[in-house]
């Protein structure tokens, strides 16, 4: 029978918990939604109310084992609220399965003895899982909230996996570009020990002043300046303000590569950048930051002494992170779109590590 109930009060607080967030939050895009959902249905969510209002109390067992991992995760739940780092406290409080299929099981029951009544099911149970977790508070598993991070800041994770005896060992990586951050994960499992590691580089990122929260709020703020932002009409001789471009970078300190890494390079639209991106993958360098100037004219623009139909021009500035060495920036060609810019630029970039011996690229 307990596992009937639990069964369907899985699925009544799925549709309830959907239904509230849809009702509640608006304004908020149908990803959070789900990042939200997922956070209030999960079973570290249902245990934490089974916890908070002393439902596990009330459990009949005679299992001296679950008593014991019941007491252990009440114990390391006290000692985790206190704790700065939420990220840590994520990956280490394990949580008996049993706490969250509890919330779940008095779910089906109470729909059950309401004659399958949603309304009433809310009623009793919202008091229960308030408060309730907000588009603020939102916690994501350490490893998604990593490579969130990272693919936002251009960074990539490096993981490296081994075992001690019953144990597996998460050694992870990010090179950001003046800094190589490593740290372990140790579990039975290898999600939990992934967890673990992500928890711990996340921790060294937020110390150096990195987080999702801090970086949507930059984000934020460069959107208001380039919606304020006015693009002149310009004439076809009218010079452009570029910033400094470094053509002739020193790679004195660039440790010596076994070879050159080769790449199969496309000159289509994309080709470049994703050749690039590629090479800043496999050598772990940051991805590289475009930066572009914009040129609105009265007429239709000539580009390499063809007539375009468009009236906007734009050309791409990059800057190539080498971690501990230097930093490479180099301009692009004047080009109709941003995109088709950022592939000059980004060509342009690896005719210059050819140069350098670093890479071979391969049409």
């Amino acid at each position: 029978l307990f596992q009937r109930l639990e069964f369907l009060g899985d699925s009544v607080l799925d549709l309830l918990i959907t239904r509230y967030l849809y009702v509640t939050h608006t304004d908020v895009d149908p990803g959070e939604l789900t990042d939200l959902r997922s956070a209030l249905v999960s079973n570290e969510n249902f245990a934490e109310v089974v916890l908070r209002n002393n439902i596990h109390s009330h459990l009949q067992h005679g299992s001296g084992i679950l008593l014991e991992q019941i007491t252990e995760y009440v114990r390391s739940n006290l000692e985790c609220q206190g704790k700065v780092n939420k990220f840590l406290q994520h990956a280490t409080c394990k949580v008996p399965k049993v706490l969250g299929d509890i919330m779940e099981s008095i779910a089906g029951a109470i729909f059950v003895d309401t004659d399958f009544n949603v309304d009433v099911v809310w009623k009793i149970v919202e008091p229960l899982l308030s408060p309730m977790i907000t588009p603020d508070n939102l916690v994501l598993p350490p490893y998604r909230e990593l490579l969130e991070l990272c693919s936002h800041l251009g960074y990539f994770i490096n993981s490296k996996c081994s075992s001690k005896g019953e144990e597996v060992i998460i050694e992870m990586s990010v090179q950001l570009r003046d800094e190589l951050l490593i740290a372990q994960g140790q579990d039975r499992n290898k999600k939990s020990a992934k967890s673990k590691a992500a928890a711990r580089i996340l921790a060294d990122l937020k110390k150096r002043g990195l987080s999702m929260k801090q970086c949507s709020s930059k984000a934020k703020q460069l959107d208001i300046i380039s919606s304020d932002q006015q693009y002149p009409l310009a004439s076809l001789e009218s010079p452009l303000d570029y910033c400094h471009v470094d053509a002739n970078p020193s790679l004195g300190g660039l440790p010596s590569l076994k070879e050159a890494v080769v790449l199969r390079l496309k000159l289509d639209k994309g080709g470049p950048r994703s050749a690039l991106f590629k090479l800043c993958k496999r050598l772990q360098w940051p991805m590289p930051e475009f930066e572009f100037v914009e040129q609105r004219f009265r007429t239709p623009i000539v580009l390499d002494g063809v007539t375009t139909t468009n009236f906007n021009s734009f050309v791409s500035t990059i800057t190539l992170h080498i971690p501990d060495v230097t930093a490479i920036t180099l301009q692009g060609e004047r080009r109709t779109d941003k995109k088709s810019s950022q592939d000059s630029a980004s060509l342009i970039m690896l005719h210059k590590l050819q140069e350098l011996k670093v890479c071979i690229c391969k049409t």
